[in-house]
Order: C-alpha cells, then structure tokens, then sequence
C-alpha cells in the first residue's frame, strides 16, 4: 500500500514539474511574441527554468529567416518585412513605395500632356525638334519623374538589404536572451605536471 502511495506521489510530482517547464516554454514564447526587444529582460528571467534542449526548440521556432529580402526585392512594398515581422520598417517601405509610384505616373501623365498639347494639333514625325517652350513645358515633368524613380531605386537597395540586417540582429538578441545567463559546470582533467593528472571543475557561461 506504501509503495503504491509513493508511486502515486512520485508520479503526480512528475506531471506537477512537466506542466510546470510546459508552462514556462508557453509564457517565454508569449513574451518574444509579444516583443523580443522590449520583453528581454522577462524573457532571460524566465529562461533559466529552462532545459538547453527547450531553449534550443524556443529558439528554432522563433528565429527569423533572411529569405524575405527577395520579397522586398521583386515585390517591394515592404512585404519581405511584413513576413519577417519588422513592423515598423514595413509600413515605411510601403509608404514611400506608393508615393513614389504615385510620383512617377503623376509625373509620366503630366509629361504627356504636355507633350499633347504641345505636339498634339499639329503633324510630326520622328524628325522633330522641339522648342524651347516645349522643353522648359516638358522639363519639370521629367526631372519629377527621374528623382522619383531614382528615390524608388535607392528605398528598394536599403528594403533588400534590411531583412538581413534585421534578422542577425534580432537572432542575436534572442539568443542572448535565451542562453545569457547560463552557467553550467563540468569535471575535467588537468595537467599538473607531466606525469600528473587531477580532476578540475570548469566552468562556462554562455554569452
């Protein structure tokens, strides 16, 4: 009867600790969630109730890839950021991504009809020249237009590079999160002399 109460015990107390790393693998995964960069201190509270086998699986679920950069290189918009959750960066990328296509059709619109209404009444063939008029008519069109395109091309280099950059960086701080505070010993062998060997204790921390 004994040995049945204390396997009962035995056994409860082992669900109790179970449920228990259950529990705190949920709330650290809540807390990165919920923000990695504003929750880093909770989040190394709770991670010293963790197994490095846990801390390695929390780690593996919440790593950002560095894929989405061609995302934001083919579509642009920000989407590779969306995905990647860079927030922030997103909503700007898709901001200054419409308002410079906004820019360039207003701009490529207004240079037509210029043009039109310059060349439009009139017959012309690939031969003709313009005016002075129709350029200086023309002209703050086309500069529109090419600072807008070229503003497009410079925000499209920095949305492709920003997925890596925002990846290393949030993968560092999430490891230093998760593994920053674990120490953790181990019995080695030391060479005292050459023919001396005696076992030494060795510590690591993980940084």
């Amino acid at each position: 009867m004994k040995k049945i109460a204390a396997a009962l015990c035995f056994s409860f107390l082992l669900t109790g600790i179970v449920f228990a790393e259950n529990n705190n693998v949920q709330k650290v995964n809540d807390l990165i969630d919920e923000g990695l960069f504003t929750n880093e201190s909770a989040i190394r509270q709770v991670a010293l109730s963790l197994t490095d086998e846990q801390k390695d699986a929390v780690y593996s679920e919440n790593e950002k890839p560095w894929w989405p950069f061609a995302l934001n290189l083919g579509i642009g918009y920000g989407v590779g950021s969306y995905v990647q959750g860079d927030t922030k960066f997103a909503v700007a990328s898709t901001v200054i991504d419409a308002t410079c296509d906004i820019a360039t059709i207003a701009c490529y619109i207004g240079l037509c009809s210029a043009l039109y209404d310059n060349l439009g009444s009139g017959t012309y063939d690939n031969t003709y020249e313009f005016t002075d008029d129709e350029i200086r008519t023309a002209a703050p069109w086309i500069i529109g237009m090419s600072v807008a395109v070229g503003a497009a091309s410079v925000w499209r280099i920095i949305e492709t590079i920003r997925p890596f950059n925002y990846a290393k960086e949030y993968n560092r701080k999430l490891k230093r999160s998760l593994y920053a505070d674990d120490v953790s010993f181990m019995i080695v062998p030391a060479m005292i002399s050459s023919d001396a060997v005696q076992l030494a204790v060795a510590c690591k921390i993980n940084y």
